[in-house]
């Protein structure tokens, strides 16, 4: 490999400290492959708990955030290197992956969030597969029909994938409900929700109700990991209706149970670890089936994630890029670095 001597990342040093790190340049094994980011995309959800905390322990009692971290898993690229037992990447392949925010990462070839780009996909749209993969598995937890009414409670980059997907299962009416009007105006520009309810502007429950002939949506999908929204969530889905935790929920939280119980709701985790593992027979929908199908999608032109950027900034600008993702300069939705 040549032109890359040592290894950029972005670091998150401690609280709110973005900083863009050296590091040494690794080396593939014989069977494994270097890439070489060209662009990654922030996952505000995840990358932006870790950044801002308040730390505090989950359930498993593992105690998070914890300083330094590389973050990002989300990035496209190009091979430069393969090792001498690898048989099914060239050197020159483009690629997406779960790389973390730097310019070189080492995988094995068998990866599982390791793909190729389709000819005609841009390395910018290919950066949504990890969580592109994420949100899809998701919306198949929740079963979704063809005609059946879904309301989708934050319009950030994975409630805009999930509409996208959810409209392309038929489900009607596909119901946006975030506080940013622009987050809505960019869904219902692309055309992944019919309707757009802003609880600011007015009453979403009683919306949603006349939008589904006064039942409610038959699946809720809770997609801002915001404990505060179940209640919501839990009031816009109908009677023995289905709630999908797609959001990573961090903190504790007090929800009215009753709502719960008296609608016999049932309530699904859509955690990544959820996916079968690759190989299984009953559900063939692994990680990196679902990666596979959301690039020919994508190169179908059945699928579009273009209008979900709104910033992009070269790397070595991390520090002004988190604000910005994280909402805090303004509006902003998919925010992508430049390598």
């Amino acid at each position: 490999m040549s032109g890359v001597a040592v290894n950029h990342r972005v670091m998150f040093t401690a609280e709110r400290a973005v900083e863009v790190v050296e590091g040494e340049a690794p080396q593939p094994g014989p069977r494994e492959v270097l890439v070489r980011t060209t662009r990654s995309l922030i996952s505000a959800g995840t990358e932006g708990a870790t950044l801002t905390g308040p730390r505090w322990t989950r359930p498993d009692g593992v105690t998070v955030p914890s300083y330094p971290t590389c973050p990002g898993y989300s990035s496209a690229g190009e091979v430069v290197e393969v090792g001498a037992e690898v048989e099914r990447f060239s050197v020159g392949d483009r690629v997406c992956s779960s790389a973390p925010h730097q310019v070189l990462s080492v995988f094995p070839e068998t990866h599982e969030c390791l793909w190729r780009i389709p000819d005609g996909v841009s390395a910018e749209d290919a950066t949504f597969c990890v969580l592109g993969c994420t949100v899809l598995n998701g919306v198949r937890l929740g079963h979704p029909q063809l005609g059946e009414s879904v309301a989708v409670v934050g319009m950030g980059v994975l409630g805009q994938l999930a509409s996208r997907y959810l409209s392309l299962t038929g489900a009607r009416p596909v119901i946006g409900v975030d506080l940013d009007d622009h987050r809505l105006g960019i869904a219902r520009g692309a055309g992944a929700v019919t309707h757009a309810l802003n609880p600011r502007e007015c009453d979403a429950v009683a919306e949603a109700a006349a939008l589904t002939e006064g039942r409610g949506a038959d699946i809720v999908f809770e997609v801002t990991g915001r404990t505060q929204t179940y209640d919501l969530c839990f009031d816009l889905a109908r009677k023995f209706g289905t709630v999908v935790a797609l959001g990573s929920p961090r903190w504790p939280a007090e929800v009215e149970m009753m709502k719960l119980h008296l609608k016999a709701l049932t309530c699904v985790g859509a955690i990544v670890s959820s996916h079968p593992r690759p190989g299984e027979e009953r559900n063939r929908w692994s990680r990196p089936a679902n990666g596979r199908l959301f690039l020919e999608l994508l190169a179908a032109g059945e699928l579009e994630v273009a209008s979900i950027v709104t910033h992009r900034f070269p790397y070595a600008e991390a520090e002004e890029a988190y604000p910005t993702a994280l909402g805090e300069r303004g509006a902003a939705l998919g925010v992508v670095f430049e390598w």
